[in-house]
């Protein structure tokens, strides 16, 4: 399922003492309406890594008064926020192996995980939320009564932009605080942070390692993979099965990047290679970067599965990084086993683009 945070500038690991300054003096936050009273969300403590060594404890609102009735325990949580003032949507966190309590397993308050060094600028009735002698309109100081186990959870690196009505399969939020979403859509959304955070590195001010948060996805992958979750919803077994052998047959994108860096010319005659994971300044790493038969640069961007238009947008980012560092003519390659017909017509009208369609079986046998 996916459920709507608060913005948090700290990948909710804690107190963020930015976002209740910006809304001390600028009146900026959240258009949640307890985070407009007092500044803060409890679901700042998402990740917060204090609380124990095996899992998160975290909040979602409005769990304290409705609970999702249709998530099942062993599920995944997709955390999605808006930063103030902007209407763009962001994945923000994954919880694995989640389950929701009946009433929550921890006594502290939140004033005493708030830094010290911070509390002289709280006003008195946020303090007071914080200190659990005003709980209205939670029954407790700390509600967290959302589980998830550590090794299968992780905040993202950075905040993924995300489109709601591609990514999610759902027309708009509305006044929905949380969407169930079907495995297909949720496994496409891991795989997506999967290859965004590989792109992204080690560059500084990360909310968590690149490293931390693909080890945890690719776990969690994993766990949906071998059977360990069925979806909340009317999905029968056998489709999920089914849906399950379809993924499995789906090559890795690393183990395809593999293959195509032995064999230049299935892609393109005369291709030769420079490097794979190439860093472009400023903005990730490209895929494959190689010579063609005129010494021009190609850029090759490699998709397991089906290429979109967002692909299309990543691949030009390098392209247009590159250019400026080398100064000359670049191409750039697609290469996947299908396209969105979105990325066709796109391509279709960007001579310097080209499409190449490579079947499972062509890729096995590279």
């Amino acid at each position: 399922m996916v459920w709507r945070l608060a913005w948090c500038s700290n990948g909710y690991r804690g107190w963020d003492d930015l976002s209740y300054r910006e809304w001390l003096f600028y009146g900026r936050c959240s258009g949640f309406g307890y985070v407009k009273r007092y500044g803060f969300g409890h679901e700042w403590w998402d990740f917060y890594e204090g609380f124990s060594k095996e899992y998160y404890y975290g909040y979602a609102p409005p769990i304290h008064a409705k609970k999702p009735v249709r998530f099942r325990d062993g599920g995944i949580i997709l955390f999605i926020s808006t930063p103030p003032q902007t209407r763009k949507w962001y994945l923000v966190g994954v919880y694995g192996q989640a389950s929701i309590l009946d009433e929550p397993e921890m006594e502290t308050t939140l004033w005493e995980l708030v830094p010290s060094k911070c509390r002289s600028v709280i006003r008195e009735e946020t303090a007071l939320k914080l200190k659990g002698a005003d709980c209205e309109p939670l029954p407790v100081p700390t509600y967290f009564v959302i589980k998830a186990r550590k090794e299968y959870s992780t905040p993202m690196p950075q905040p993924m932009l995300i489109d709601v009505k591609r990514d999610l399969k759902v027309g708009r939020l509305g006044q929905a605080m949380f969407k169930y979403i079907d495995m297909e859509t949720a496994l496409n959304l891991l795989e997506k942070a999967v290859d965004f955070i590989k792109k992204l590195g080690n560059v500084q001010g990360l909310w968590i390692s690149s490293e931390t948060a693909l080890e945890r996805l690719a776990r969690l992958i994993s766990y949906i993979y071998e059977g360990g979750f069925t979806p909340a919803g009317r999905e029968e077994r056998r489709e999920i099965d089914a849906f399950m052998v379809r993924r499995r047959a789906e090559i890795p994108e690393h183990n395809l990047e593999d293959a195509l860096c032995e064999n230049l010319q299935v892609i393109e005659d005369g291709l030769r290679l420079i490097g794979r994971q190439m860093p472009v300044p400023g903005i990730g790493r490209a895929d494959i970067v190689a010579l063609d038969q005129q010494n021009n640069l190609v850029v090759i961007e490699v998709k397991s599965g089906t290429a979109d238009d967002s692909t299309l947008t990543q691949l030009l980012s390098y392209m247009h990084g590159l250019k400026c560092k080398e100064n000359r003519e670049i191409r750039g390659i697609i290469v996947a086993e299908e396209f969105t017909r979105k990325l066709k017509q796109a391509a279709t009208s960007l001579p310097h683009i080209k499409l190449v369609k490579i079947t499972i079986e062509k890729a096995e046998n590279i």
